[in-house]
C-alpha cells in the first residue's frame, strides 16, 4: 500500500524521471512459476498488505528518499532518514539477537518441533507468491518474514538476502545471498529509519 501511495504521489506531481525508476515491473510476473499469472500481473500489487516486489533497487531507493520527505515535512522535531540496509545491518536484523544461528528465530530447522514450517519457502504449502507481510511468528527483534517469503535489497552490493517464497530452506538462511540484475517476483525491500534531533544540526 505505501509503494502504491508512493506511485501515486509521483504520478499526480508529474515527477515523470523518479516514476521511470519507481514503476513496478509487473510484467515480470508472466515468467514466474504461477497457476495464473495474468492475475498476479494485474492485481498482486493492489493487495495492501503484502510486500512489494518487482522493484528495481533503484525504485527501492527512490521511495526510501520519498518517504523521509514525507516525514520530515510532517514534523520538525527530528531529522528522519528512510534507507536500504547495508549487508551487516541485514544480517544483525535477521539474527533478532539470537546470534550463531542459522534461521532468524534461532534455530536450525526450517520447521518446529510438530514439523510446521516457520517460514514461506519451498514446502511450506502457503501455495503461490509472497504471502502477507505479517505472516508466521516474528525475530527476536519484532521483524516478520525476514526468511523466505521475499528475498530483500541491500544497499552496498546489488544483491538481495534472505531467501524468498521459491527458495529452498537451505538457500534461506542468514548466510542466503543473491546478485540480481534487476526487479523480480522474488525481490523486495524492507527501510531502515534513522533519526536524530534536529537542533543537533544547529
Amino acid at each position: 500500500l505505501q509503494y502504491m501511495e508512493f506511485i501515486y504521489f509521483l504520478r499526480n506531481n508529474n515527477r515523470a524521471e523518479e516514476l521511470r525508476v519507481a514503476e513496478l515491473d509487473t510484467l515480470n510476473w508472466l515468467m514466474a512459476d504461477v497457476s495464473n499469472p495474468r492475475f498476479y500481473v494485474e492485481n498482486y500489487h493492489k493487495q495492501p498488505d503484502h510486500p512489494v516486489v518487482n522493484v528495481s533497487q533503484e525504485g527501492a531507493m527512490a521511495f526510501c528518499k520519498w518517504l523521509g520527505e514525507i516525514w520530515n515535512s510532517q514534523q520538525d522535531k527530528y531529522l528522519v532518514e528512510f534507507r536500504l540496509p547495508t549487508h551487516d545491518e541485514w544480517f544483525n536484523a535477521y539474527q533478532g539477537g539470537n546470534f550463531r544461528y542459522t534461521y532468524p528465530w534461532g534455530g536450525p530447522e526450517i520447521t518446529n518441533k510438530k514439523g510446521c514450517y516457520l517460514a514461506h519457502v519451498q514446502g511450506s504449502g502457503d501455495g503461490e507468491g509472497p504471502v502477507k507481510t505479517a505472516t508466521y511468528t516474528p525475530n527476536g527483534f519484532g521483524i516478520f518474514n525476514i526468511s523466505g517469503n521475499v528475498s530483500e535489497w541491500i544497499a552496498d552490493t546489488n544483491s538481495s538476502c534472505g531467501g524468498h517464497w521459491e527458495s529452498k530452506p537451505e538457500d534461506a538462511t542468514v548466510e542466503s545471498v543473491y546478485g540480481s540484475a534487476g526487479p523480480s517476483v522474488h525481490i523486495g525491500f524492507r527501510p531502515v529509519m534513522t533519526f536524530k534531533p534536529r537542533n543537533l544540526d544547529k
